[in-house]
């Protein structure tokens, strides 16, 4: 009986160091829908593969709820487009970067070409979700396309992703897509990296958090999410 008591209480201090120590515990993270392929999808496989008793629980969100939900406490982290500046009152840390791509019908004609120049899409009717990172699109198409005598066609619409993807191979449109998005295959659309002189252009990530977040699993998960070098 002592021997079953004092068992049970070292093995109560352990979970209690380990979770002290970020071993043991829960933490929260919320991302847009559209990041939940690609690079992150296999970081959190990995992040459940190296850490089985911590629990990742997933929240996806626009970027307003996402910084609402940092802010409450109801999530520990947030994996968001931009630069670590977008979030000025929050920690951030940039965890890496990706191509973006024009999305085409096959039967486009710059469809023909390895990567396309932001000059060939002048002219174009370019399709954008209003879900995000839809609204960051937008402002890297007004950023690179419009100029003092015309402006860019861009058609905010209120469907996913992948709909506009159908859209695009249907013939209604091109759209501008992270890399992560070229995995979507059969829609009748291709998916070509997009350059200006200086070669391909790329978006970055970050993860965001509050800096009065005392989870100590939180310092594990950042570290899982830190780019190797």
């Amino acid at each position: 009986m002592a021997g079953r008591i004092l068992n049970d209480l070292q093995h109560l201090t352990d979970r209690t160091q380990a979770a002290v120590q970020g071993r043991r515990g829960s933490v929260m993270l919320g991302f847009y829908k559209s990041l939940s392929s690609g690079n992150l999808r296999f970081i959190l496989r990995r992040f459940r593969e190296n850490h089985p008793d911590i629990g990742l629980d997933l929240l996806e969100a626009p970027f307003v709820e996402l910084m609402a939900d940092i802010h409450s406490g109801k999530l520990d982290v947030a994996v968001i487009l931009g630069d670590p500046d977008r979030c000025p009152v929050l920690h951030t840390m940039a965890i890496g970067t990706e191509q973006l791509v024009v999305v085409l019908p096959e039967s486009h004609p710059l469809a023909e070409k390895p990567f396309v120049y932001w000059s060939d899409l002048k002219g174009e009717r370019l399709l954008i979700s209003h879900q995000d990172p839809g609204p960051d699109i937008r402002n890297i198409l007004i950023g690179k396309l419009a100029a003092p005598s015309d402006s860019p066609e861009i058609v905010n619409l209120h469907v996913s992703r992948e709909s506009i993807l159908s859209l695009v191979g249907a013939g209604e449109g091109i759209s501008l897509q992270c890399e992560c998005a070229s995995g979507l295959t059969g829609l009748g659309a291709v998916f070509r990296p997009v350059h200006d002189a200086n070669g391909a252009t790329r978006i970055g990530y970050v993860a965001c958090w509050h800096p009065g977040n005392d989870n100590p699993v939180l310092k594990t998960f950042l570290e899982a999410l830190r780019p190797e070098v």
